[in-house]
């Protein structure tokens, strides 16, 4: 059983009062001033997750205790790592529903990880080796991303690290989820989507998931029920929602809802 001294205990509180304390613009950073003090590390990136089109995309970054001059320009840095999405050894987190804290050395040993071009675009160029990560998430939406570096001379991230910040995660996620503009925007999209269409909150959420491109076997997969259960759930969906098939039910979904975000 993982114990904590009482100034590790303060330590915690305190950084899950500041979060529900702070607002959009300064959590991020409050968040690595206040993790610092219970998992030491030297470099922090933060990033918001945007969701559109059906991709899980990674914009808007801030940087903590970023060796800016060991780079001609950080902004370049993060510019690469966009470019570099698609081949992130980590990108299939991105996918998942729920939040996830990850240590790098999980996934990859260093042997490998050393050659990805992930490595050596971003952690080398500002001295770093490795990193834990927590992936916040929220009914399917990515809504962040905050990663800390560590100096190889200063080592991995250990099991109590990562007890820690699977303390904090839901903390975290639950505030994200409160500021980020995306998950307000799909709340006000569900509550008119089940008014105007009487659509149970299970309708809701499987028209969500064809919307989303998943099979009916998917669909039944990712709800545990049937995959019988789900097909008679859809001829309930087609009927209130006046369309015959599933071509037909996206696009009305998308051409009523959106100029905004992608479910």
């Amino acid at each position: 059983m993982t114990k904590f001294t009482e100034n590790e205990l303060s330590n915690i509180s305190d950084l899950i009062l500041d979060l529900y304390n702070s607002g959009t613009k300064d959590i991020r950073i409050s968040f690595f001033k206040n993790i610092q003090k219970i998992v030491p590390f030297d470099v922090g990136t933060f990033f918001t997750g945007n969701n559109v089109n059906g991709q899980k995309l990674l914009t808007d970054p801030i940087a903590y205790n970023h060796p800016v001059d060991k780079v001609k320009d950080s902004n370049e840095l993060f510019k690469t790592y966009e470019n570099l999405q698609s081949s992130d050894y980590g990108a299939w987190i991105l996918h998942q529903k729920e939040s996830m804290v990850v240590r790098e050395t999980d996934i990859l040993p260093d042997s490998i990880r050393e050659k990805s071009e992930i490595y050596k675009n971003i952690f080398e160029p500002i001295g770093m080796h490795y990193c834990c990560s927590i992936y916040i998430m929220s009914d399917d939406l990515l809504l962040g991303l905050a990663n800390m570096f560590r100096k190889k001379e200063n080592h991995d991230f250990t099991e109590r690290d990562l007890f820690i910040l699977e303390y904090i995660k839901p903390h975290l996620t639950q505030r994200v989820c409160q500021l980020h503009p995306q998950v307000k925007s799909n709340e006000n999209i569900k509550n008119k989507m089940m008014r105007d269409f009487n659509l149970t909150e299970r309708e809701y959420q499987i028209v969500t998931e064809i919307c989303n491109g998943y099979s009916n076997k998917e669909i039944g997969d990712n709800l545990f029920v049937s995959e019988n259960t789900i097909k008679k759930h859809i001829l309930n969906i087609y009927k209130k929602m006046n369309v015959t098939n599933r071509p037909a039910l996206i696009k009305f979904f998308y051409e009523r809802f959106f100029g905004k975000i992608h479910l």
